[in-house]
């Protein structure tokens, strides 16, 4: 490539992406150029040895939200980049920022449970919001002035659970999945959108893709510079519903990573006879395509038309 095409991805959808037949051709297409990020709310434990295994090592590893960036060191070590860690000590308190939240959500009889410690962290505090029939999601106003009161810099966001465990496990509590969130507050500085904005910008890219499948993906498709913003087919609703308004924006009914095929073949910048069948088979009608030694040459194959799809 020219230069540098970033390709910034939630979790779910990269790693769906990623597999026997899809990792040497993505490592390939870096070592040609190709920046990848993967973006997640996750932590860098649940996300690194997964796509290690998967003999796919990507440039950089944004988690918990934007709040952490582990940019790679060699082959199969990620660092913290030292720059966003620092800012995301300024100006942050979780510890006060909890109480706060507690206090705020309590006031109006709304069940919060808070995530995990280990998905807490410098600049970022998270929490589920579970809501009964009878409940709507409150106005943050208040929380927002609270907040400020003591002087922290902060970005709220919400978006509708996705987790199948986490769905199944609100409903055993007797609450409907689709009236639960996660709510973040982070640093003012952090968030999928800011990460994505420092990696075009420090690749002076201007040809970039994101693709999301929850509420919390939305600042990444807003962010300046993404020239396509892929909904993939399992989004949750609070992702559709405002990627309407996004002019980029383009939505699949495919799930996670086979959107991202999907959209490459739609615009003729990915060659069926480049894809497995096994991957096609995946693919509804008109996709499905009868290959003949496709296989064989799937991997000399692959690289240019990844090289080809990124530099649009």
């Amino acid at each position: 490539l020219d230069h540098f095409r970033p390709l910034c991805t939630s979790k779910n959808s990269l790693l769906a992406l990623i597999n026997r037949f899809t990792a040497s051709a993505l490592q390939t297409a870096q070592d040609n150029g190709v920046y990848i990020c993967i973006c997640s709310g996750n932590i860098i434990d649940n996300i690194s040895p997964k796509v290690i295994a998967a003999g796919f090592r990507p440039d950089a590893i944004s988690c918990k939200v934007g709040t952490e960036l582990w940019v790679r060191q060699n082959d199969d070590l990620y660092a913290p980049d030292a720059t966003h860690t620092a800012v995301m000590q300024d100006g942050f308190d979780n510890d006060q920022i909890k109480t706060i939240i507690e206090e705020f959500f309590g006031e109006k009889g709304i069940t919060i449970s808070h995530h995990a410690e280990k998905m807490n962290g410098q600049g970022k505090q998270s929490c589920h919001v579970a809501l009964t029939d009878d409940q709507s999601f409150p106005d943050l106003t208040t929380l927002e002035n609270r907040l400020r009161e003591h002087g922290f810099t902060f970005k709220i966001g919400k978006s509708l659970i996705t987790e199948q465990p986490e769905k199944e496990d609100f409903s055993a509590q007797g609450f409907d999945p689709k009236q639960v969130y996660n709510f973040d507050i982070v640093h003012s500085d952090a968030g999928k959108d800011a990460i994505a904005g420092a990696i075009f910008r420090a690749q002076g890219t201007d040809c970039n893709i994101v693709a999301g499948d929850g509420g919390n993906d939305v600042p990444l498709m807003l962010s300046p510079g993404v020239t396509k913003a892929i909904v993939v087919g399992n989004a949750a609703k609070d992702l559709r519903e405002a990627a309407e308004g996004i002019p980029c924006a383009q939505f699949s009914t495919l799930p996670a990573g086979l959107a991202l095929v999907e959209n490459l073949l739609r615009d003729g910048h990915l060659s069926y006879d480049a894809l497995p069948e096994t991957l096609l088979d995946a693919l509804p009608a008109p996709f499905q395509v009868k290959l003949s030694e496709a296989t064989a040459y799937y991997m000399t194959q692959m690289i240019p038309t990844i090289q080809q799809g990124m530099s649009h």
